[in-house]
């Protein structure tokens, strides 16, 4: 759920950054901020509900990055959690802002997803996309896209790639219901799995190898 204190993030942020000086001040490992540490700052930027904690995300995802590149802290690696917690705060961004009329911090929002989402499947990434990551892209499409279906390409690029991996749960089919137009639906989803009549579907009529990769403490039935 979304904090109502918006001093919770500005306190992460002041902490993280505490920690990262008296790490550089003193060189004591124990001081060293962990994925754990930057975890918790991404998470309360996620939970904001301020109007540009995407943009800030994504700038703390790329000091990460870059700590961990120059070497000044190899436990910086963002890990798969990290990057869907940057998508997160990009997808929940509209909740708070689309009645605003605030277009440009959706399209700034969007914009970014899409960079991450192509980072994230690239060839040369140092993270795998999990059903999480599939399914908070498609929660960014519903959010921030401004009518449902507009990107039709990229929600089924996105899905298509989601079966290709077996990465397939009831909560991506949701997503993606409220991403996709009706039109877009009946051509992504088996018939057998998707009643056009009631628009519900069945995810244990849906190819096993779309969920074969799913790890199974996250595979509960709805």
């Amino acid at each position: 759920s979304a904090s109502n204190d918006p001093s919770a993030m500005e306190r992460a942020s002041a902490l993280l950054a505490e920690i990262e000086q008296k790490y550089e001040e003193t060189g004591d490992e124990e001081l060293r901020p962990n994925e754990f540490a930057y975890g918790a700052s991404l998470n309360a930027y996620s939970k904001s509900e301020e109007a540009d904690k995407a943009l800030l995300a994504l700038k703390l995802l790329k000091r990460m990055k870059e700590l961990y590149r120059s070497g000044k802290n190899m436990a910086a690696l963002p890990n798969i959690v990290h990057y869907n917690t940057v998508l997160n705060a990009c997808a929940t961004t509209s909740r708070h802002h689309r009645e605003g009329g605030s277009v440009d911090t959706l399209d700034e929002s969007m914009d970014i997803v899409r960079g991450l989402y192509s980072e994230i499947t690239a060839n040369e990434s140092t993270v795998r996309p999990d059903d999480f990551t599939y399914g908070t892209v498609l929660k960014a499409c519903a959010n921030l896209l401004p009518t449902r279906g507009e990107g039709a390409s990229f929600i089924a690029s996105v899905f298509h790639k989601c079966c290709q991996d077996g990465q397939v749960t009831f909560q991506v089919c949701f997503l993606l219901k409220q991403a996709a137009s009706y039109e877009l639906l009946q051509e992504l989803l088996p018939k057998e799995a998707f009643s056009p009549k009631t628009q519900r579907f069945d995810i244990e009529r849906m190819p096993l190898s779309w969920r074969r990769n799913v790890v199974e403490r996250r595979n509960r039935k709805r």
